[in-house]
């Protein structure tokens, strides 16, 4: 449950959620393949305010996308969104497995849509997509997995900002 004070009244109103997140994968390693993705949603009968939101991007579920972009913005700031797919195929290839440092090329896609209004800033529904490939280096260390990528759009929506380079750590 949300609790949000009433602007008038000044009680507190309820407001119940449903918040869920997953995030799964699995390594065939005969074909050094690897398919991984995550999806979240949200439920709820009202508005969810900004800081409940899912706010997701960057490594590893959107590659070529700044973290926290891969949603709407208002007044260029992102806004979150309501709910996420995002799916990667790998192919790992070792460079110097001793010190577990691989080279990997993937396609990766991801969906998202904001789909209730918050505030009069937030009153138009959105759907962000984006498809991208490319490559970069692994690193595997304690639980974390820290990737050096260049990668290329295949599809963009227009208001998402692409960048070409991109470092990130995500748990495994």
């Amino acid at each position: 449950y949300l609790f949000s004070k009433h602007p008038k009244i000044g009680d507190f109103d309820v407001c119940p959620v449903l918040k869920n997140r997953t995030t799964y994968s699995k390594f065939f390693p005969k074909c050094n393949l690897k398919f991984s993705g995550s999806a979240g949603f949200l439920l709820s009968p009202k508005a969810v305010p900004f800081a409940e939101k899912f706010k997701i991007g960057g490594v590893p579920f959107a590659r070529g996308i700044e973290n926290e972009e891969f949603s709407g913005n208002v007044a260029g700031f992102p806004s979150g969104c309501d709910m996420f797919l995002s799916q990667t195929l790998e192919f790992y290839t070792p460079i110097l497995p001793q010190y577990n440092l691989n080279g990997h090329f993937f396609a990766n896609g991801a969906i998202s849509a904001n789909l209730r209004s918050n505030n009069f800033f937030d009153a138009v529904p959105q759907v962000s997509k984006a498809l991208t490939v490319g490559t970069g280096l692994v690193f595997v260390q304690n639980g974390m997995q820290i990737e050096l990528n260049t990668q290329l759009p295949v599809h963009l929506s227009n208001e998402l900002n692409f960048v070409k380079f991109q470092f990130g750590i995500s748990p495994l």
